[in-house]
């Protein structure tokens, strides 16, 4: 239960192996939280931030978040992480951004300016404004 408002840099820089819950992310100077590796973030909200609202590296779970009016992407996910129940909008580049496998499940994407989702798997670059649900990616890692 965070408010992280206003902070020049990340509002949150989550380390490895943490569980971040019902926290508020806006008006960072970059990402609303930043989280490394193995970390879960369930019912946070970020808006507002100078880069990503979520950014999320390596093996991270995202649920039920809302995450809209961000300078790049609503969430950004890598290396098999799982984005599912979130509602992503009006971020000025892509709502939800998945690199090197994700999964992705019942998310909520709209109105975010260059697209809704971007995936980079294998080296090929996939950009959809909408996705099956459920969609999964998975690579070797």
């Amino acid at each position: 239960n965070l408010n992280l408002f206003n902070n020049g840099g990340d509002g949150l820089d989550v380390g490895d192996n943490c569980v971040v819950i019902n926290c508020k992310a806006m008006n960072n100077g970059e990402n609303g939280i930043l989280a490394n590796f193995g970390n879960v973030i369930r019912d946070c909200v970020t808006a507002y931030n100078g880069y990503n609202g979520i950014d999320a590296f390596r093996f991270n779970n995202v649920y039920s978040c809302v995450s809209y009016k961000n300078s790049l992407d609503g969430i950004d996910i890598s290396l098999a992480a799982r984005v599912e129940g979130c509602t992503v909008y009006e971020n000025l580049n892509s709502g939800i951004d998945i690199f090197r496998g994700g999964i992705c499940l019942n998310n909520v994407v709209s109105i975010n300016t260059v697209r809704s989702y971007k995936m980079f798997v294998m080296g090929m670059e996939y950009v959809f404004q909408t996705l099956p649900v459920p969609i999964t990616l998975k690579e070797q890692i």
